[in-house]
């Protein structure tokens, strides 16, 4: 007897089950390097008002020079900040863009599940027609002999 089509698509499951579960690491993968990033922004924020605030509270007496390189320490962590928040923005992008292909590859692995069980259901209808028509004749066969 022929494999059926149902037992065939088990293979095209599987690829689809695959296929999903790269997506969900390549996903954590994502959301990893993105709360990694955000930490990075974090810290230097951190740092940053701590800065300013030891900054303000020595300002009296400060020479020329300490001055100059407190400014210079202060642009330097904007700069910074700014380059981290545009790490974050890709990052965040990054981390939709796998969700949206995740969830493509979520709603195909459904669908070919739910077509899987519909083949079954109907290979299981015809299997039960077919089962129940040998029975019929069967039946037919016996009564005609029982009435001989």
């Amino acid at each position: 007897m022929a494999e059926k089509r149902s037992t065939r698509m088990q293979l095209i499951l599987q690829l689809a089950e695959r296929d999903e579960q790269v997506a969900v690491d390549a996903l954590q993968q994502n959301r990893q390097q993105l709360n990694d990033v955000e930490e990075q922004l974090i810290q230097i924020r951190d740092y940053q008002r701590e800065y300013l605030q030891r900054v303000n509270g020595k300002v009296s007496g400060l020479s020329a020079r300490e001055m100059i390189t407190d400014r210079q320490l202060i642009q330097q962590l904007s700069v910074a900040e700014d380059a981290q928040l545009l790490k974050f923005g890709q990052s965040k992008k990054y981390v939709d863009m796998a969700m949206q292909y995740w969830q493509k590859l979520h709603q195909r692995r459904k669908n070919i599940e739910e077509l899987i069980g519909k083949m079954r259901h109907t290979e299981n209808q015809l299997e039960e027609k077919i089962l129940q028509k040998e029975l019929d004749e069967l039946t037919s066969q016996n009564f005609g002999r029982d009435s001989n």
